[in-house]
């Protein structure tokens, strides 16, 4: 009885120590699963773009997870397609970069900045020559603290409080608190969004 006892005793470690190292591959999986989803510093990253297919954009990753509503426009703006390349400025201060081929928009509030053709064409409607309104809904969330990401035009800075906009293929671009909320409401509500805590 007593040997039978001993062998058990020298058995239990043989048993023991597969398990103990299917946790630690287990464990190794899941810090190897969440170094591929975190990322520092500002803007989208490709390296982890490339890590996620489905899921959160790399700006929700980079910021974390924010919650982003529907949104549409209330004024209508004029455009005119640009025959050569050109600069602008966001409200933020921010340098863009507009090609030939982009539309230039201007705003009911005399500020401009530009489209790319195939995006225009999906959102905007034209209402008089030269004269659109938007038609698709716009997806935004308020930031919660300061952000840079990467544009289509070029790199867009925001503070907490501004939005960030998710466009019709997925591009991101941030608009001022004070635009964004005098040219968009809530969808489904009859005013602009005023407390909640992207152009």
């Amino acid at each position: 009885m007593e040997r039978l006892q001993d062998d058990d005793q020298k058995r239990k470690p043989e048993i023991e120590e597969p398990v103990r190292e299917a946790a630690v591959e287990e464990a190794d999986t899941e810090k190897e699963r969440e170094s591929k989803t975190k990322f520092s510093g500002h803007g989208t990253s490709p390296a982890v773009a490339e890590t996620r297919h489905e899921g959160p954009t790399a700006s929700e990753r980079a910021f974390g997870e924010g919650e982003f509503h529907e949104y549409v426009k209330t004024q209508g703006v004029e455009a005119v397609q640009l025959k050569e390349s050109t600069e602008w400025t966001t409200s933020n201060g921010d340098k863009m970069k507009a090609d030939a081929g982009d539309w230039k928009i201007t705003g009911p509030d005399g500020s401009t900045w530009s489209c790319k053709a195939d995006i225009f064409a999906k959102t905007y409607t034209e209402s008089a020559p030269g004269h659109y309104v938007k038609t698709a809904a716009t997806n935004a969330r308020v930031l919660t603290k300061p952000t840079t990401i990467q544009t289509l035009e070029g790199t867009g800075t925001g503070n907490a409080g501004d939005y960030l906009v998710r466009g019709v293929n997925g591009e991101e671009y941030i608009v001022s608190k004070v635009k964004f909320e005098s040219m968009y409401k809530r969808k489904n509500e009859g005013s602009s969004p005023r407390t909640r805590s992207i152009r």
